[in-house]
């Protein structure tokens, strides 16, 4: 505390404010002060000086995100975040956005198939499609791909009149040549008789080769190994007792053995199928 020199008694003998004045005159601050007064944060400041935060502040403002935050806080998701940073799969996603397939995904899981699957691939039963007789080259069109002359040499239209009003040659007999009298003499040429006979017989070859395609389509499939089995393709089930399907069904369904009705293996290699004769397996 300062003491002043004796003055009126009216006045304070000592000063607590330090002799002359540190602080700057006039005052540079604004007067009256612009903040509320009493201040309305706590004193003295809980928060630590001199701030550990870098002076400015390295982040823009104002503040690109939301204010208040959305999320929710504390945040739901473990800290620190246990998937690898970071993301090891491409950006953005080369997958389309919503996904096309259903979700929640409707087969159960893990699948309850056997995986690698047993069954060799490609499935042995599945054979390519066997050429049509639409898919076949027709008569016509080996006809028009001989290297016959361009421009023919013969005369278009055809002089002579059509349908031919001859009898057409037989393989084993030619008949003799005939004159009209009303036109030039019919003359057949020695190369065009056998190239029609071997064009008729292609076509007789190609249409007896797409009925018989279609006869062995007709064809009652072969039987299968499960119909030897007494009662395993009627209902009810042997397996279960469901009256809605039969023993066959439930073992194509379940891919259960058709002989132990056990799942990992088929008839064919089960360990506990009987010795039968050869001669009752065919």
């Amino acid at each position: 505390m300062v003491c002043s020199e004796p003055g009126p008694p009216s006045a304070p003998q000592c000063s607590p404010y330090p002799q002359p004045s540190p602080y700057p005159q006039p005052s540079p601050y604004p007067q009256p002060s612009p903040y509320p007064q009493p201040s309305p944060y706590p004193q003295p400041s809980p928060y630590p000086q001199p701030s550990p935060y870098p002076q400015p502040s390295p982040y823009p403002q104002p503040s690109p995100y939301p204010q208040p935050n959305p999320y929710p806080q504390p945040s739901p998701y473990p800290q620190p975040s246990p998937y690898p940073q970071p993301s090891p799969y491409p950006q953005p996603s080369p997958y389309p956005q919503p996904s096309p397939y259903p979700q929640p995904n409707p087969y159960p899981q893990p699948s309850p198939y056997p995986q690698p699957s047993p069954y060799p691939q490609p499935s042995p039963t599945h054979s390519p499609a066997l050429p049509t007789a639409q898919s076949l080259p027709t008569a016509q069109s080996l006809l028009t791909a001989q290297p016959y002359p361009q421009p023919s040499p013969y005369p278009q239209p055809s002089p002579y009149p059509q349908p031919s009003p001859y009898s057409q040659p037989s393989p084993t007999h030619s008949p003799a040549p005939t004159h009209s009298s009303h036109g030039p003499p019919q003359t057949q040429s020695p190369q065009y008789v056998p190239l029609a006979e071997v064009m008729a017989m292609l076509e007789k070859v190609l249409l007896r080769g797409a009925s018989d395609q279609s006869q062995m389509r007709r064809r009652a499939p072969p039987r299968r190994p499960a119909d030897r089995i007494d009662g395993f393709t009627e209902m009810p089930c042997i397996i279960c007792k469901a009256d809605d399907h039969s023993a066959f069904s439930h073992c194509r369904e379940k891919r259960l053995c058709f002989q132990c009705h056990a799942p990992g293996h088929s008839r064919r290699d089960c360990p506990g199928k009987r010795t039968v004769p050869e001669h009752q397996e065919n």
